[in-house]
């Protein structure tokens, strides 16, 4: 009976199980990608970081390595070559491998702005894929045009230094323009990567709150805060402070200092930048050179809001420094 050859397959089976192995997880990294991609001078440079930290600095990758952030497909997909909205676009990004006669030179210049300033075990949560970029762009709505009566939503890009999502991190300039590159470029470039690679560190639990960063006499009550009104009390972003949860509110507060030191002080005290009143996360370019009239600057025992956000800001940089082992100084004031 067709019962009893079953019952007979199952026990067969079963032995066949017992007698494997056991099973044992891998301790080698995973290949995804071979190395080297090419017989550059900073290939053997490229599988050095693999080797040592086992991530993949890529500037030859396929579409998914960019826009799949494990959830959704990230590329704003065009209707036309005009680049009018359609119903079928979706995404909200562009970007295009690297020009490799420049890709050795934006590998050298994370190296000396963001990677050689950290503890070299840091290095080990750098994402999987570190995509050296020819073009990075995000889409925005650019306006609307009449086109036969009907209203057409036009789309531009916005190019941006570096894109950060699931598993990976994409640098823009590897390209020709990398030759006409200003300091200032360099400047925000370092700031922008520092905060991706610092928020990936954050996320894997590098960072922990420091209770001395409770500073007497700073208040965190809550206040529905947003634009100037936030620096004038002396907090960076409308979700740091939490209704009721004070505890919460500044270990907010901390973390949102933590990207404050990605930026480097040619920044903070360069000419402010234009805020809106209902901000949530105001533009801290030129936050050190901002003033305010006595009476609308949120003082408290004889300090402002920007006194506040000056010695939270030297807090942190002397925690990064000495518990964290990061070199602030070229936080400040990066090799260009």
């Amino acid at each position: 009976m067709k019962w009893i050859a079953y019952l007979l397959l199952g026990v067969a089976l079963l032995a066949g199980c017992n007698e494997e192995d056991d099973i044992v997880p891998r301790t080698e990294n995973e290949v995804f990608y071979q190395l080297p991609q090419g017989d550059h001078d900073y290939d053997d440079k490229i599988v050095d970081y693999y080797n040592k930290y086992g991530f993949y600095i890529l500037y030859e990758f396929e579409k998914k390595d960019l826009y799949w952030n494990n959830t959704g497909w990230t590329e704003y997909l065009m209707g036309n070559e005009d680049f009018y909205y359609t119903s079928e676009a979706a995404g909200y990004m562009l970007g295009e491998p690297a020009d490799q006669d420049y890709a050795g030179r934006v590998l050298e210049m994370c190296e000396n702005c963001c990677f050689n300033l950290y503890p070299e075990n840091y290095l080990n949560y750098m994402p999987l894929r570190f995509l050296l970029c020819s073009y990075l762009g995000n889409v925005v709505t650019a306006g609307v045009e009449i086109v036969d009566g009907e209203v057409i939503t036009l789309r531009d890009t916005v190019q941006i230094d570096v894109y950060r999502s699931f598993s990976r991190i994409a640098v823009n300039w590897a390209n020709s323009n990398f030759d006409t590159m200003t300091d200032m470029d360099k400047l925000y470039f370092s700031r922008n990567l520092n905060t991706a690679f610092m928020s990936t560190l954050q996320e894997n639990d590098v960072f922990e709150y420091d209770e001395d960063f409770m500073i007497m006499g700073h208040s965190y009550a809550y206040a529905a805060l947003r634009g100037e009104g936030l620096f004038k009390r002396g907090f960076l972003t409308t979700s740091t402070l939490v209704n009721g949860n004070i505890t919460q509110s500044r270990m907010n507060d901390f973390f949102a200092f933590l990207k404050l030191c990605t930026v480097p002080l040619e920044l903070l005290y360069a000419e402010p930048a234009t805020v809106g009143n209902q901000d949530l996360e105001p533009s801290v370019i030129g936050l050190f050179s901002r003033q305010y009239n006595d009476e609308d600057d949120g003082r408290v025992d004889g300090k402002t809001g920007i006194d506040w956000i000056k010695q939270k800001y030297e807090f942190m940089i002397n925690l990064l420094k000495t518990e964290y082992g990061i070199d602030t100084d070229k936080l400040q004031y990066p090799e260009l």
